[in-house]
Order: C-alpha cells, then structure tokens, then sequence
C-alpha cells in the first residue's frame, strides 16, 4: 500500500472527480472500509467543466494550500470534448507538465497521474482515437516528472471491449463522459490497485 497513516490525497480534476456518489466517494469508502487504520483523509477539489487550463489557474488555493500528501489529478476529457473551446493536445501536455513542475516544486505529495477515461462506449470511434493522442501525452508527462500513471482510459477500453457485442446498455456512463455507478467502481477500483490497495487480501497464486 503506497498511503500511509494519516496522510491526506487531494482529488484534483473536473466533474468526473467532482461527482458525488462517483470514484472519489467510492475511494474514500473502501479506505475506510479495508484500510480504516490509516485513516486517510480524502479531498474532492472536482470541479465541472475544468480543463488543465483551469486547474493550472486554482492549483495554489485547491491544492498547494491543502497541504496535501498526495495529489491524484483527472484531467484531459473536456480539454478534448469541447472542441473550439477545449485546449489542443500540444497545449495540453504543455500545460500538464507545468501544473506537475508546480506541484513538485511548491509541495512534498506524491503524485497519481489518472489517464482520461473515455469520450463514448465505442472504443473505435473517432472521439476516442483523438482521445488517446490526450492519454499518450499524460503518460509522456507522468513517465518524465517519474509520477505514479493510472490508467484509467487502458480498464475503461478493455472493459468495453470486453463487453462489445452483449448489450445495447451503457456500460460506465451516463452520457458517454460522466461515470454511472459501474464506471465510479472501475475507475476507483483502477486507482485503488495503482496504489496498491488490494494485495494484503488475495491469496497469492501457485
């Protein structure tokens, strides 16, 4: 396990993180639950409709202020899905490489670097084409300031090709973008195990 007693993670993203009941809840939850020792403190700083952009411009009140252990940052779907308003992917990765030298250098957290999650449940189609040029970028970012990568978008697309074919249902989303409670657990579940949740539970393999 990566968190140790008393430490405090700041949640940073926009509404996917933001949601509540969503993955963060579903986080705090099951450290309660497995890991109520620890007794983790969990800071949701979601807020809706945020882009890098948009945490670069509240990372000192959000998170540097919170003081915080850890740091997990959720960004890259909006930055894509609003289009003429969103930020280019050159711009994009310009600007999360900043926010990590800022928080590396203004803060002692660790950092857990979520990749984006999906843009719809086709995992063919063009969105999510476009959408992994976003997740490559975050993984460029996270393997050169040597954070913790999440991948998110990697048990999102797998999952959905999993179930291709089997049910007209929505499988993690809503809309195609904000989590139903099935894409809440996958995501927190993904994070969890990143950080290394999980491992004093199962029997080890023979």
């Amino acid at each position: 396990m990566l968190l140790n007693q008393g430490d405090r993670v700041v949640f940073f993203g926009d509404s996917i993180t933001q949601a509540h009941p969503g993955y963060v809840s579903f986080i705090g939850d099951m450290l309660k639950s497995l890991y109520a020792e620890l007794q983790i403190e969990v800071i949701n700083k979601g807020v809706g409709g945020d882009k890098v952009t948009s945490l670069l411009a509240r990372v000192e009140r959000d998170v540097i202020a919170e003081d915080p252990d850890w740091v997990s940052i959720s960004i890259g779907i909006n930055d894509l899905w609003h289009g003429e308003n969103g930020v280019p992917l050159g711009e994009y990765e310009e600007k999360l490489d900043e926010l990590i030298r800022i928080l590396k250098a203004r803060t002692s957290a660790a950092i857990l670097l979520c990749t984006p999650s999906v843009l719809n449940e086709d995992p063919d189609s063009d969105e999510n084409a476009k959408l992994k040029g976003y997740v490559e970028a975050s993984e460029r970012v996270g393997a050169k300031h040597h954070v913790t990568i999440v991948p998110i978008h990697h048990a999102f697309i797998r999952g959905l090709r999993r179930a291709r074919g089997t049910t007209d249902k929505a499988l993690f989303t809503t809309d195609g973008v904000h989590l139903n409670p099935a894409g809440a657990a996958l995501f927190g579940t993904t994070w969890l195990k990143r950080a290394g949740a999980f491992e004093d539970l199962l029997p080890k393999t023979i």
